[in-house]
């Protein structure tokens, strides 16, 4: 591109707040809706750092592009929504996620098709839960799995409005036990199996009644 189009460029970049990135044509629709190897070229040829500076919403509906979106990463990013691949590259985003990002409302994270559940699994979620912890404006989480530590932090933020998750077999017991949690929750969404329903039945129990 010459300098000319990059000028324009800018001008239009500075006006984007929601991006998609996904190989599924059916959501053509979403705001900007652009093929991942666009990404490539603007990462090796765009002359500055920030590339989409007023940038709000992430949507990341394919794995195997976390390289691009660390340069996407700032602290205006209020929603992030993604779905991972590589686990390097997911463990890699998710650091710079807490560093770069302090005040993000809403995290949503799948694993992609090609992610083999034994190969990258644990040590992502690991890295998820820190993250999880580190951000202290969370209002929404939708992930596969959520640890007691984890769970216990956004129960206590006071704006905390959105829970989805996958009951795993851990010990929710003592984050159970604490007065004053989800005194702002509005949606809960929780998978479990037939042999997880009791811890379920607890964490339902300690919920406020109000807005559910």
């Amino acid at each position: 591109m010459e300098d000319h189009e990059w000028d324009r460029f800018r001008h239009h970049a500075k006006r984007v707040q929601e991006l998609s990135i996904t190989l599924d044509r059916t959501e053509r629709d979403k705001p900007l809706f652009v093929y991942y190897d666009v990404y490539d070229y603007l990462m090796e040829n765009y002359p500055e750092e920030n590339l989409l500076p007023n940038l709000r919403k992430i949507t990341a509906n394919v794995g195997r592009v976390e390289y691009f979106l660390e340069t996407l990463l700032q602290p205006g990013l209020r929603s992030f929504t993604w779905t991972y691949g590589k686990q390097q590259d997911a463990l890699d985003l998710l650091k710079e996620l807490r560093r770069v990002v302090p005040s993000l409302h809403e995290l949503s994270m799948r694993e992609d098709e090609w992610c083999k559940e034994d190969q990258a699994t644990p040590k992502v979620r690991k890295e998820l839960w820190k993250t999880i912890c580190s951000l202290h404006e969370l209002r929404s989480i939708d992930v596969l799995a959520i640890s007691p530590d984890a769970l216990r932090h956004v129960a206590k933020l006071p704006c905390f409005e959105t829970l989805k998750f996958h009951m795993e077999n851990l010990d929710y017991g003592a984050m159970l036990a604490q007065p004053s949690v989800f005194e702002s929750l509005k949606e809960i969404s929780v998978k479990t199996s037939g042999k997880k329903m009791a811890p379920l039945l607890s964490l339902l129990a300690t919920l406020p009644s109000h807005g559910l």
